[in-house]
């Protein structure tokens, strides 16, 4: 698990223990958890359980999660990952979430720029889907931005904070990805 993939401004790798604390802090704000499932990261065992099994999940094959690094100075500011990784379909879903003070820099297009090339060109898949839930607008803006396309529409699939949300699904195509960049 030594894999890193850099971009201008960050850097994307496999969280460590010692990430553990800023992980649990950016997670308690009730922005960064309104539209993801973090919310069980609620205490700092449950955070260094999920970082524990992270390592699990890399040696599988079925999941990749990476810390997003802000570059100066070094920390820790959001995470993101494939999950369901189908090596014989050659596809995974995306997930992701970003501290909020460094929401509206480009930071998470960014993240999953290095996501996707690393998809394509390493894991050699040809899909990326991601399910966003509504009315998460920053996330859709994302996903069209970079080229995602809109599959579907889930209706009252996911319940989160006492509410029923609906869901969209996006996806890219490798062949998409290359010819939007």
């Amino acid at each position: 698990m030594k894999i890193k993939l850099e971009g201008p401004r960050i850097i994307l790798r496999p969280p460590v223990l010692s990430d553990t604390d800023i992980i649990n802090a950016h997670v308690q704000v009730p922005d960064i958890c309104r539209y993801t499932f973090i919310s069980r990261l609620s205490t700092i065992e449950s955070t260094r359980e999920y970082i524990r099994n992270t390592r699990k999940w890399w040696r599988s094959g079925r999941n990749q999660h990476f810390a997003i690094v802000w570059k100066n100075p070094q920390c820790v500011i959001g995470m993101i990952g494939l999950s369901a990784i189908d090596h014989k379909n050659r596809n995974a879903e995306l997930g992701y979430w970003l501290a909020k003070k460094y929401w509206g820099q480009g930071l998470t297009p960014e993240a999953i720029r290095l996501i996707l090339d690393y998809s394509f060109k390493d894991l050699k898949l040809r899909r990326i889907y991601a399910h966003v839930m509504h009315p998460n607008k920053p996330s859709i803006r994302v996903m069209e931005k970079i080229g995602f396309q809109r599959e579907g529409y889930l209706r009252k699939a996911v319940f989160q904070n006492g509410r029923w949300l609906d869901e969209i699904l996006f996806a890219i195509l490798k062949e998409d990805y290359l010819s939007h960049r």
